[in-house]
């Protein structure tokens, strides 16, 4: 995994739909008696699509430390095994403990820092 030292990335709206609108980006919905619990984010990196990335993942609070987020995790790892990926990848924020150590318990190991600075972040200020 990447360590990062922003614990948010702020993200316009138009920026999400561009990202929802990408074909080669999948998100999976976990559903928990039909109704939504988490979501992860999938992305691919490399030349040849040879690494996955897992750009977000999200639990709801009610749902978090049952087993839905390794659910979500392992969903990625079978699908980007379907797509032959070489490696897997994702951030997470160096003082999220919680998601820190449910990273490492998935097996990921760190490979890099990433520093933000301000200037890595647009702030959509309209209402």
């Amino acid at each position: 995994w990447l360590t990062a030292n922003e614990p948010f990335r702020p993200i316009e709206i138009d920026s999400l739909r561009s990202i929802y609108e990408y074909p080669e980006t999948e998100i999976l919905v976990a559903k928990v008696y039909g109704n939504d619990g988490g979501f992860i984010i999938l992305d691919f990196e490399g030349q040849n699509d040879e690494i996955g990335v897992i750009a977000g993942l999200g639990v709801l609070p009610r749902y978090q430390r049952k087993g839905l987020g390794t659910v979500l995790g392992m969903a990625a790892w079978n699908y980007f095994k379907e797509q032959n990926v070489e490696e897997l990848r994702c951030e997470v924020y160096k003082d999220n403990h919680v998601s820190y150590n449910f990273i490492k318990s998935l097996g990921f190991e760190e490979y890099d820092k990433k520093t933000y600075t301000k200037d890595d972040f647009v702030l959509d200020t309209r209402n």
